[in-house]
């Protein structure tokens, strides 16, 4: 019981930790909240969106890419709508990013303070040594997703110039320049894939650290 007694202490101690740090951006209620790392959680699903709405983007991307010479109508018209839509789910998903960073900047920033409202001196240092770790994980992610923003612009900038040249003339396709911004806009967007991937990989390592025993429940002799 003891042991038990100890784990689920430093688990929600983190949880705090962790809520605080990329806690739910908003202030609506959410099927998440209230679950051991729930802020966590939601910052990921965040990631493996915004992998969902790039993928759809490159595969739109490949069907013009696929076409001979000339961009068919449905092809055109469907990388249209991929684009379209990508501007508006980049636009939100970045704000809902930047609000979870922000609530860690602000964590970390009185970390000290809200040390102080931990009791127990054992849990205290525990929770304390686990800090390092934390802010090393939270500061990849924030640099992960600054050079995925920087590579993200190129390739939204790259869609929008083969669009924007393929509605004026579908025949364009089979230009060198289209071919070109055809090839750099893919290989931006593959770049901004493998940071979204880097990002999710971070999260988890949070998430394992999250759920992890602590060294004193582990050698804690039970009841």
């Amino acid at each position: 019981m003891k042991a038990c007694t100890c784990f689920l202490s430093v688990a929600m101690t983190l949880l705090v930790v962790v809520l605080l740090m990329v806690g739910c951006a908003s202030n609506e209620p959410s099927s998440t909240n209230g679950r051991p790392g729930s802020g966590i959680a939601e910052y990921r699903q965040v990631t493996t969106d915004a992998q969902k709405a790039l993928g759809r983007a490159l595969n739109s991307l490949a069907a013009v890419s696929g076409q001979s010479n000339r961009c068919s109508p449905e092809v055109l018209s469907a990388f249209s709508s991929e684009f379209q839509r990508l501007q508006v789910d980049s636009v939100q998903m970045r704000a809902r990013s930047q609000a979870m960073q922000a609530r860690g900047d602000a964590y970390f920033d009185s970390w000290q303070e809200q040390m102080k409202r931990i009791k127990d001196p054992q849990l205290r240092a525990h929770v304390e040594s686990q800090r390092p770790a934390f802010q090393e994980h939270f500061q990849k992610i924030k640099a992960l997703s600054q050079e995925g923003r920087a590579a993200f612009g190129p390739f939204l900038a790259g869609m929008r110039k083969v669009r924007n040249s393929l509605e004026k003339d579908p025949a364009s396709l089979g230009t060198q320049t289209v071919q070109e911004t055809l090839a750099s806009t893919r290989a931006q967007g593959e770049k901004v894939d493998r940071y979204l991937t880097d990002i999710r990989h971070e999260l988890d390592s949070m998430m394992a650290m999250l759920t992890a025993p602590s060294p004193a429940a582990k050698n804690s002799n039970p009841g």
